[in-house]
């Protein structure tokens, strides 16, 4: 009998500033899922050498660019007074995994910077979707584009234990679990809320809820 065991997460952010790595100009399956608003369209951009070599892949959206490296996320924006907002969500305890892009996108974009050809970036294949495969032992982390969101998914095979998910966050002045269940992250100049989780088990077509929430790891990491 195969069985599906998913977490959902919403995630919504306020105006954040944290430190991040700084960056310049993927039998028994289940699920664990977030989102984060952005803006239509999105698509995954891979770094052919037009950015820094840290960033694998990134996607731009309104509000901020995502950089995808192999160390964690990074949430890059501008503030109205003109400051860089940099906030890094790290996955603690992972493993360094294969990050490959997904579901291809129909349409490519170009880089054009100076007089010499060899250094210009034409035609790059934009992808729907990035893959961390196996970010943890039988865990893969997806992440993609749905409309005006970006939307990411922990997918726990077999023998996976999804409480080897944890996340760091660099920066942050102060984390507290709400009564509600979120999990509020303030920094600088705001904060990163991710509300409480979801979790069912898909059991041949039939959801059943499973009761999940935020716990405590030790200091900035739940």
């Amino acid at each position: 009998m195969r069985r599906l065991f998913q977490i959902f997460f919403l995630v919504t952010f306020g105006i954040i500033l944290t430190i991040g790595i700084p960056l310049s100009s993927s039998a028994e399956d289940a699920h664990i899922s977030g989102v984060i608003s952005g803006e239509i369209p999105l698509y995954f951009i891979p770094n052919a050498g037009q950015v820094d070599e840290q960033a694998l892949f990134y996607s731009k959206t309104r509000e901020y660019t995502l950089w995808c490296t192999h160390s964690g996320l990074v949430f890059d924006s501008t503030t109205e007074n003109g400051w860089r907002d940099v906030s890094t969500l790290y996955f603690k305890g992972a493993q360094k995994a294969e990050v490959v892009p997904k579901n291809m996108a129909d349409y490519t974009v170009s880089y054009f910077k100076g007089q010499n050809r060899a250094e210009w970036n034409p035609g790059i294949q934009t992808s729907k979707a990035v893959l961390y495969n196996g970010l943890y032992p039988n865990i893969d982390l997806k992440l993609y584009g749905n409309k005006n969101q970006i939307e990411y998914d922990w997918i726990v095979k077999k023998n996976g234990d999804p409480s080897r998910i944890q996340f760091f966050f660099d920066g942050a002045n102060d984390i507290q679990i709400s009564e509600s269940g979120d999990l509020v992250v303030k920094t600088t100049e705001g904060q990163i809320v991710h509300t409480k989780p979801y979790a069912y088990q898909n059991i041949e077509g039939d959801l059943r809820e499973i009761d999940v929430s935020f716990a405590e790891v030790e200091e900035k990491t739940y």
